[in-house]
């Protein structure tokens, strides 16, 4: 059996880097930079299980990615950015909100502090989702990202 999915890339040039400025966002949230250890650990895991296998699989999420980036309204982690280098100087971006709290800008705020971090190691930043995920896509066109390419895959599953 083989299931077909589109991915969209968009991407942020290094051109970008003096005109990216990240959004002024209305939402009383501190977006922090998540640090390895127990405590990170247990915080993303936890945030894991309110994840569905479909958004996990969407979103690209790993709770054991560095750097990571997290967005806390109180003491809930309501959204996680971190990115992957694809050599030489591609920072794959995941980003993965708590059901709770999609559309309200968190992913958004996350993805934000996440760029702030690449570009200051001079990264050109891939945010890729699939064409089929209209909210995804939205944010990354909300960040500025630009359409560049689109991918077709093929995964082969055992019938």
């Amino acid at each position: 059996m083989m299931h077909n999915v589109c991915y969209i890339s968009l991407i942020r040039r290094k051109s970008d880097y003096c005109w990216f400025s990240p959004p002024n966002l209305n939402i009383l949230a501190l977006a922090r930079k998540l640090v390895a250890g127990l405590t990170g650990a247990a915080i993303c895991h936890s945030f894991a299980t309110a994840l569905s296998p479909a958004d996990i699989d969407q979103s690209g999420f790993d709770p054991g990615e560095t750097p990571a980036f997290g967005v806390f309204a109180r003491d809930s982690l309501c959204a996680m950015a971190s990115y992957q280098i694809w050599e030489p100087r591609i920072a794959h971006i995941t980003v993965a909100t708590h059901p709770k709290f999609r559309c309200q800008g968190y992913g958004r705020k996350a993805v934000s502090a996440l760029a702030e971090h690449a570009f200051a190691r001079k990264l050109i930043l891939q945010y890729r989702a699939l064409a089929t995920n209209e909210n995804s896509l939205k944010l990354g066109d909300s960040l500025g990202f630009d359409h560049y390419c689109s991918t077709i895959y093929a995964r082969l599953q055992p019938s």
